[in-house]
């Protein structure tokens, strides 16, 4: 998607400038005179001012393809930083589209979200309500300590502030397949 008038270039910022001016042999238009190029050096801000507004528009508002406004985006959504911008905005995007809840279904996808699978076809699921507003999670214990510093910050992150999440690292890994 391209904002109106981006295609704008710095010689067209010129002519608008100089289109702009009296008549007269006090205001040249000749681009080799000193006057040109003191207004040919205000034109060019003017666009720079203009190519920054069309990045504003098309880039930064969007948090998924922020640059510059990346970090202004994750204070605004309490997210903390981490990782290459990409990371960062895959992050933040994920924050921004969750619905939140409190439920098995939706702490099991935001592990996935940092690579923890807490979803293992021999024991169903590993996120178990302990209490009415409670839940324990269970990961395996040869889970990474990155690994399981993201994902308790990420459901931390998303979680409710009546529920309590309890994490337990106690599930062996899965036993090799067989021959």
């Amino acid at each position: 998607m391209s904002a109106p008038y981006s295609t704008l270039t710095s010689a067209d910022y010129l002519d608008a400038t100089q289109a702009l001016l009296p008549s007269g042999p006090a205001w040249p238009r000749d681009t080799n005179t000193v006057f040109a190029k003191h207004m040919s050096a205000i034109a060019n801000v003017a666009w720079l001012a203009h190519q920054m507004l069309t990045d504003l528009f098309v880039t930064e508002l969007d948090p998924g393809a922020a640059n510059a406004m990346l970090p202004d985006w994750e204070e605004a959504f309490g997210v903390t930083a981490g990782g290459s911008k990409a990371d960062r905005r895959i992050n933040l995007t994920s924050v921004i589209s969750d619905p939140g809840g409190f439920s098995a279904g939706h702490y099991v996808a935001l592990a996935a979200t940092v690579g923890v699978d807490l979803a293992v076809p021999e024991t169903a699921t590993r996120v178990c309500r302990s209490g009415l507003f409670a839940f324990e999670v269970h990961a395996l214990n040869t889970t990474p300590a990155a690994s399981r510093t993201a994902m308790e910050n990420i459901i931390r992150l998303h979680n409710r502030a009546t529920c309590v999440v309890s994490f337990f690292y106690d599930v062996p890994p899965p036993p090799p397949p067989g021959p």
